[in-house]
């Protein structure tokens, strides 16, 4: 794993804080749990109620799609609960490889406690990414011309939120990211945009980027894995700056919104809308762009990047046997430089199908398989749960 720079030092001891402070959150009490249970209970009656309050997923996933190239993803999920008034919390490892090259790893905490009063997630990953750098703006993507890029780097992004009133949260964040950003092949006879690519990428070839969010969650969904029914809005203002660490000063306004409608208890219209707004010094990796966030299925990675981004899309989802099932979707989205560039001339479709089958019952979680495609690329998607 690359070296902080000195500067990075500060952030280096919040990240310990920040991990030792959600351990301690985690681990006592799944502990004390336990130890409740086997009090009141025989051994065969514990372990029946273990066996419902916890579930393990893992899989590999095979990888096909137009960023990263075609190989192999493992991942593992193990959910649980903290108490009996809480939604399941997860904890998630993987690990994925391609035939470019690209390869990463990393962990992933969900964690519901004290009825769901409390949310404490966090994010740990390692990986070097092969991938084709198209400039920057709708015309860049559109122009569809690329070099290749190595972008590789570690992500830390904990987060802790508290109920507010029922189904609202208010949160923070610490988000660290440092990325180192090589050229591969930019001696190409005949290249218009190497020129240009080359002035973009010059001042970003290693960028710390360390931050703190403020956080907002409203969910009324009846299940955070496959909902059947209710809303979910998440919203998020991001301060990176050079007092913790950064090298760049920059922020980052988002918002997700998500609703579920159970047309049947078979049948499942889900509807969702995102925008992303950057302004500042802004580096090419934290720009918006489609393709790897599931914004719009379909496209490229990075081929559509700017400062805004805006989409929207829907989902029909049927379960047609037991634990099978299957979705069809569409979309639609923009990136733009500014709020007042959005036009209907830049929009960019997407449109699939996918197969659905329910590996916890327990819990509603899915492995999915989804087909897209986009203004000119189609992409094979491999997941654990959902979307959106």
């Amino acid at each position: 794993m690359m070296m902080f720079r000195r500067h990075s030092w500060r952030a280096l001891l919040v990240i310990l804080a920040v991990a030792v402070f959600m351990w301690h959150l985690t681990v006592p009490v799944t502990s004390a749990q336990e130890e409740e249970v086997e009090d009141v209970s025989t051994d065969e009656e514990s372990e029946a109620k273990k066996k419902k309050k916890t579930d393990f997923v893992v899989m590999p996933i095979p990888i096909s799609n137009p960023t990263i190239g075609t190989g192999l993803a493992v991942a593992a999920m193990y959910l649980y609960k903290i108490d009996e008034a809480s939604p399941a919390s997860n904890t998630m490892a993987g690990g994925l490889y391609t035939d470019t090259e690209s390869w990463a790893a990393g962990i992933k905490q969900t964690t519901y406690f004290k009825a769901d009063r409390y949310r404490a997630n966090g994010v740990l990953g390692y990986g070097s990414f092969n991938i084709k750098f198209f400039g920057v703006g709708s015309g860049a993507g559109d122009r569809g011309k690329s070099i290749d890029i190595n972008q590789k780097g570690v992500v830390f992004i904990p987060e802790f939120f508290r109920a507010v009133t029922e189904n609202l949260y208010a949160g923070i964040q610490y988000r660290l990211l440092q990325v180192d950003t090589t050229i591969r092949n930019l001696d190409i006879p005949d290249c218009p945009i190497c020129d240009e690519i080359q002035d973009i990428l010059n001042n970003q070839l290693s960028v710390v980027s360390s931050g703190v969010g403020l956080l907002c969650d409203y969910d009324t969904r009846d299940n955070s894995y496959y909902p059947f029914h209710g809303t979910f809005l998440t919203m998020n203002a991001t301060f990176v700056d050079q007092a913790l660490g950064s090298d760049l000063d920059y922020q980052i306004y988002e918002a997700n919104y998500s609703r579920y409608m159970e047309l049947t208890p078979d049948h499942i219209l889900a509807i969702g809308a995102a925008g992303r707004f950057t302004f500042g010094d802004v580096p090419i990796f934290d720009l918006c762009l489609f393709g790897m966030n599931n914004y719009l299925r379909g496209y490229v990675g990075g081929q559509y990047r700017d400062k805004m981004m805006l989409a929207t899309q829907i989902e029909y989802r049927w379960r047609f046997y037991k634990r099978f099932g299957m979705v069809a979707f569409a979309g639609v989205g923009e990136v733009a430089p500014s709020i007042g560039e959005f036009n209907s001339e830049n929009l960019l479709p997407s449109a699939g199908a996918g197969l659905r089958f329910m590996a916890s019952t327990e819990n509603r979680v899915n492995i999915s398989l989804d087909y897209a495609v986009g203004k000119d690329t189609e992409a094979v998607y491999f997941r654990i749960g959902e979307a959106f």
